[in-house]
C-alpha cells in the first residue's frame, strides 16, 4: 500500500493556538504520489478551572496576615494565571476583616469564577498593666499622695494610659482607700491594679513648752492660763487651764494641768507650776495693854478677860499687850486675868500731856496686828446704845478695822484732846507670824477713823467759858423731849448738836445766818433713855457745851 504522509504549514501563537495547514501525500512504490490540503483550526473557549484559596481565619491582634491563593488548571494552558481581583478590609482597630477575591485566567484569556479568602484580626487581650504602687499608710488625709501616673502595655492599641479612682470605706482612725487604676484599650478589654491607702492618725498633739514661774511675794495667782498646742492633722488650738493649790511650809503652788485629745483621740498632757512664797499668820488671839499699876480686870464686872487702865495728865504709860490671859473657864467661878499666862507680843504705849493724848502700840518682831480699838473714856467701861455698861471692842471710842491696821507694827491713835483722869483700854487681835517674806519698808499706821473721847460730867463747867455764846437747855432732866432756847445780840448762824458718852452726834441742826440771832429747838431724845447726853452750841462767836441727863437716866 502507498505510503501517506504529511506537512504543517501555519504559525500558532503563544498559547499554541491558530491554523495549521496540513498538506496529506500518498506515495506508491513507484514514487507516485497524491496530495490533499486539510485546514485545522486549534482555539481554546474553555476557561480555567480555579481551585479553593486559604480557609478563613480569626486570628489574635497582634498578627500578620497570611492569605493562601488558590490554583488553576486549564484544558490548553498548564499553568493559567492566578490573579488578585480585589483586597477589601472593613472593621476598627479593636476588630477588622480582610478580604482576597481571586480568579484565573488561561492564556487564551478565558477567566474562571472568583474565589475569597478573610482573615479577621481582633483584640480580646486585656492590656498588661504594671505593678501596682506599694502600699502606703499615711498620718492625715492631705498626707495622702497623688495617684501616679500608671501605663499598661497593649501589643495592638500601644500604652494605655491608667484612670484613677479613690474609694473610702468612710472609716475615721483608720480610714482605709482603695486606689484603683483601669486600663481600657477601648476594645472592651480591661485590666486593673490597686493599691491601699491608710489613713490613721497615731501622733498626739504637741503642746508648747511651759516654764514654770516663780511669783513674788503674796503675789497673786492667774485665775487661769492658757496652753497652745499643735497637730499633725487637726488645726491647731489651745486649751485653758486651772489652778489646783497646795502648799509646803512657807510656799505655795499652783499647778495648771492641760490635756487634749485629737480627732483620733491621741492624747497629750501638760502642766506648769507657778509658786510664791507667802505671809502666813497663825495664833490669832485677843490681846489687851497691862500695866500692873494702873490695870484693873474686866472680871468680875464681866465674864470677859481684859484690862482697863486708870491714867493721870502729864504722864507715860508703858503697857505691856498680853496675848490669851484670860485663864479659866469664862462661865465658871475660877475665871481671871492672869499676866503671867499672858504672851507678850508688844508695847502700848499712852503718852498724856498737855491736854492731849496719844495710844501707840509696838509689835514684837514674831507678831503682827489685824485689829485694834482703843477706848479712852470717863468711867472704866464703854456704854452701850442702851445704857449699859460693856467691854465689847466695836463699842470702843476708836475702833480700826483691819483694813485700816493693815499688818501694822506701829500704829498710832492720836493726839485727842484730854484732860482729867481717864480710863484707857487697848485692845487688839494679834497674830504669830509663820511666814514672812515681805516686810514693808515702813510699816507704821494712824488711825484716821471718827470717835471722840466725851467730855467728863465733872469737867463740863470747864467747858463753859465766857465766849459770848449761851443757850438753855430744858427741861433737865429730861423726859422725851429737850427745848434749847437761844437769844444773842449780834448776827450769827447756829449749829446745834447732840452727842452721847462716847462721843457719837445723835442730833443735830443748822440755822442760817441772821440778824440778833434768837430762837428756840426741840429734839425728840426718847430713844436715849437712861443716858446722859451733852449739847454742843456753836455760833460765829465760839462754842458752848452742857450736859443733859435723861429723868431716868439710872446712873
Amino acid at each position: 500500500s502507498p505510503a501517506v504522509t504529511f506537512t504543517d504549514s501555519g504559525q500558532l501563537d503563544n498559547c499554541g493556538l491558530g491554523v495549521i495547514e496540513r498538506t496529506w501525500r500518498a506515495t506508491d512504490c513507484a514514487g507516485n504520489f497524491s496530495e490533499c490540503v486539510q485546514i485545522i483550526t486549534i482555539k481554546d473557549t474553555t476557561p480555567p478551572s480555579i481551585g479553593d484559596p486559604g480557609a478563613n481565619a480569626t486570628l489574635e491582634c497582634p498578627a500578620d496576615m497570611v492569605f493562601t491563593p488558590p490554583t488553576a488548571t486549564d484544558n490548553c494552558d498548564d499553568e493559567p494565571d492566578v490573579v488578585e481581583v480585589s483586597v477589601e478590609t472593613t472593621g476598627d482597630d479593636c476588630s477588622y476583616t480582610t478580604t482576597v477575591t481571586w480568579k484565573a485566567v488561561d492564556c487564551s484569556g478565558n477567566e474562571s469564577g472568583t474565589v475569597s479568602q478573610s482573615i479577621t484580626v481582633e483584640d480580646t487581650t486585656a492590656p498588661v498593666p504594671p505593678d501596682a504602687p506599694a502600699d502606703v499608710a499615711v498620718q492625715c488625709p492631705e498626707d495622702v499622695p497623688p495617684a501616679a501616673g500608671l501605663k499598661a502595655v497593649d501589643d495592638c492599641q500601644g500604652e494605655i494610659e491608667g484612670v484613677p479612682n479613690d474609694v473610702s470605706d468612710g472609716q475615721t482612725c483608720p480610714e482605709t482607700i482603695i486606689r484603683t487604676w483601669t486600663f481600657d484599650d477601648g476594645c472592651g478589654n480591661i485590666s486593673t491594679v490597686s493599691q491601699t491607702i491608710t489613713v490613721n492618725d497615731t501622733e498626739s498633739p504637741v503642746f508648747e513648752t511651759l516654764e514654770n514661774v516663780e511669783l513674788g511675794c503674796d503675789e497673786a495667782f492667774p485665775e487661769s492660763l492658757t496652753a497652745n498646742y499643735t497637730d499633725n492633722c487637726d488645726p491647731d488650738g489651745s486649751v485653758t487651764g486651772y489652778p489646783t493649790y497646795t502648799s509646803d511650809g512657807c510656799f505655795e503652788y499652783a499647778t495648771y494641768e492641760f490635756e487634749v485629745y485629737d480627732a483620733c483621740d491621741n492624747y497629750a498632757f501638760t502642766k506648769v507650776e507657778y509658786s510664791r512664797s507667802i505671809n502666813l499668820i497663825d495664833e490669832c488671839e485677843t490681846a489687851f495693854g497691862y500695866q500692873k499699876d494702873v490695870a484693873q480686870c474686866f472680871i468680875p464686872d464681866f465674864s470677859r478677860w481684859g484690862w482697863t487702865n486708870l491714867v493721870q495728865e502729864d504722864n507715860s504709860y508703858t503697857l505691856d499687850l498680853l496675848a490669851g490671859a484670860g485663864q479659866g473657864n469664862a462661865n465658871a467661878d475660877d475665871f481671871f486675868c492672869d499676866p503671867n499666862k499672858g504672851t507678850d507680843v508688844g508695847d502700848v504705849i499712852i503718852d498724856y500731856f498737855d491736854g492731849m493724848i496719844t495710844v501707840t502700840y509696838i509689835m514684837d518682831d514674831a507678831y503682827e496686828m489685824t485689829e485694834a480699838h482703843v477706848y479712852i473714856g470717863c468711867g472704866p467701861y464703854p456704854i452701850d446704845n442702851n445704857g449699859e455698861e460693856t467691854v465689847a471692842p466695836g463699842q470702843y471710842t476708836f475702833v480700826a478695822s483691819e483694813v485700816m491696821v493693815n499688818d501694822a507694827c506701829v500704829y498710832t491713835f492720836g493726839p485727842f484732846e484730854a484732860s482729867g483722869p481717864l480710863y484707857v483700854i487697848a485692845h487688839a487681835v494679834t497674830c504669830e507670824i509663820i511666814c514672812e517674806c515681805s516686810k514693808p519698808d515702813g510699816c507704821e499706821g494712824t488711825y484716821t477713823g471718827g470717835g471722840e473721847i466725851e467730855v467728863c460730867p465733872d469737867q463740863t463747867a470747864a467747858l463753859e467759858e465766857t465766849s459770848g455764846v449761851d443757850f438753855k437747855a430744858y427741861p433737865v432732866p429730861f423726859d422725851e423731849k429737850v427745848n434749847i432756847a437761844y437769844s444773842f445780840n449780834y448776827d450769827t448762824d447756829v449749829k446745834i448738836e447732840v452727842y452721847d458718852i462716847k462721843g457719837f452726834v445723835v442730833e443735830e441742826i443748822y440755822v442760817p445766818y441772821s440778824t440778833k440771832a434768837n430762837g428756840a429747838v426741840e429734839f425728840d431724845l426718847s430713844k436715849f433713855k437712861d443716858q446722859m447726853l451733852f449739847v454742843k452750841f456753836r455760833t460765829n462767836r465760839g462754842v458752848e457745851m452742857k450736859q443733859i441727863i435723861s429723868s431716868n437716866n439710872k446712873r
